[in-house]
């Protein structure tokens, strides 16, 4: 196994000589893992929220958290939706979509 002498990098960090990436690849994934962590966050600390002791001063700490993670989840998840190309209609069929049976059934019965 060969090592190169370069210094270490991050693993978010390019290789030399790789071309960097500007909104590709490693952008999605960054935002589709914050998408993750704030979803997770506003669903435990919305729990825990809802189920504390409303006399502390926990649930407040609580209830922004919540709603941080509300808050990073719903941006990156519309981040990411703004990205997906969207699926186009299909277009209407040029032929018409009635079969042999169809016709053949409509001349038994005088149509």
């Amino acid at each position: 196994m060969a090592f190169d002498d370069a210094a270490p990098r991050a693993p978010w960090q390019p290789r030399e000589g790789e071309p960097t990436q500007t909104g590709g690849a490693r952008s999605r994934k960054l935002v589709a893992t914050l998408c993750v962590l704030g979803w997770s966050a506003f669903w435990v600390f919305g729990f825990l929220a809802l189920s504390g002791d409303m006399g502390t001063g926990a649930v407040w700490l609580e209830g922004l958290a919540a709603a941080a993670g509300f808050g990073l989840g719903m941006w990156a998840y519309l981040d990411l939706c703004r990205d997906t190309p969207t699926r186009a209609r299909a277009a209407a069929p040029e032929h018409d979509p009635r079969t042999a049976l169809d016709e053949a059934r409509d001349e038994e019965h005088g149509a």
